[in-house]
């Protein structure tokens, strides 16, 4: 089972949407545990003609030796 952070087990997890927890699921039941997952992390970055500005990640997939994979998971609203 993958290394899963935060993980519904130790805490509790809000998801902004029923397919965000669906994918977040799969991929704790899926993969095994030389994965890291990372659910919901921040990206920060500096915009030239707004300075500062933080972006949401829903998943950041690490594997030492497979390298990192980044999902943007779309479901319900989209805007």
């Amino acid at each position: 089972m993958a290394k899963i952070f935060p993980d519904i087990k130790t805490g509790r997890v809000i998801f902004a949407s029923s397919a965000e927890e669906r994918f977040y699921n799969v991929l704790r039941n899926s993969l095994d545990d030389n994965w890291h997952v990372y659910y919901s992390r921040t990206l920060s970055q500096i915009e030239e003609a707004d300075g500062l500005v933080d972006s949401e990640m829903d998943f950041v997939v690490y594997h030492k030796s497979w390298g990192i994979i980044v999902f943007e998971v779309k479901g319900g609203r989209i805007h």
